[in-house]
């Protein structure tokens, strides 16, 4: 899947649909509503009969779906839906939730209608997709976040699905098929999630298995990168260095980069010796960063 080339340098092409991926995609949105119905088991016949498809594609398409998260289980007549609360990704999900959530909606409040944007994988991202969703300004979205489609099973969706390689750590697609789908994409905007930032703008994921991915959504946007991060992430770095504010601002002239994160104030009192830190980042990097309102609370210690 990806999106039309165009033939106007600048001019942004809507993703096409590639119609084993979306459907894929659309199966299993459908799946993640019927679990917040309290639905545990979903059979190969109630997918024939949903989306007018033959017992061999429904088997296949069930079959798929399994091997890619380990929230699926198969058995003889379907699946089972499980709750994997055991990968990084979950155990995330519900740390600082709040600063979360007005990153989130500050980024989507900042996307103009109409655009294309290509979001990679995180609990911050996932958050973001469905702020767009819930605003309803017709942005069309690729992303290759399993994430995101847990959480906008309520929303009509213009979201297109990369596939990929599945990784539990950041229940994402990731690998060549992914990279490749970014790639034919050509959007106008990218939003990336990171988990550590230092005061030269160098940007950091926990995963290795992330960054030629993060590499070529940023790579894809013609106008516009939003980097996505709370404010607990400006007062560390992270294992992988997938790229800067600098070095992103070299490749696309004329293409801002925003930082979007919370107010110094709202930095968690549960690590505040590390809050010094982030009030050198902040300042070193106050021209590229948009402040996210909320109210400032006390955030849960957790895991950065």
């Amino acid at each position: 899947m990806g999106a039309r080339k165009s033939s106007t340098k600048g001019q942004v092409g809507r993703p096409k649909t590639v119609d084993s991926q979306n459907l894929l995609a659309q199966i299993y949105v459908w799946i993640q509503k019927r679990k917040n119905e309290s639905t545990k088991r979903i059979t190969h016949e109630e997918v024939e009969k949903e989306f007018g498809l033959s017992p061999v594609r429904a088997r296949s398409i069930l079959s798929d779906l399994a091997q890619l998260t380990l929230m699926l289980k198969p058995d003889p007549e379907g699946i089972t839906l499980v709750n994997d609360t055991c990968s990084y990704y979950w155990s995330q999900m519900s740390v600082n939730s709040e600063l979360k959530e007005a990153v989130a909606a500050k980024t989507a409040a900042l996307l103009p209608r109409y655009t294309t944007v290509a979001c990679s994988p995180g609990t911050t991202v996932a958050r973001v997709i469905r702020r767009i969703m819930e605003t309803s300004n017709y942005v069309s979205i690729i992303t290759n976040s399993m994430g995101a489609m847990d959480l906008i099973f309520q929303y009509p969706s213009t979201l297109e699905f990369t596939g990929g390689t599945y990784n539990a750590a950041t229940h994402s697609c990731l690998g060549d098929r992914a990279r490749s789908s970014f790639k034919e994409a050509h959007c106008s905007r990218a939003v990336v999630g990171v988990s550590g930032v230092d005061k030269d703008g160098n940007l950091f994921v926990k995963h290795r298995e992330e960054v030629q991915v993060l590499e070529q959504i940023v790579a894809s946007a013609t106008d516009e990168i939003f980097v996505v991060a709370t404010i607990d992430k400006l007062a560390q770095g992270d294992m992988w260095r997938f790229g800067s504010i600098e070095k992103f601002l070299k490749q696309g002239p004329g293409r801002p980069v925003r930082l979007v994160t919370n107010p110094l104030e709202q930095f968690p009192q549960s690590i505040a010796e590390r809050k010094p830190l982030a009030e050198r980042v902040f300042a070193a990097l106050r021209e590229h960063i948009e402040v996210a309102a909320g109210e400032s609370k006390e955030q849960p210690e957790g895991e950065p």
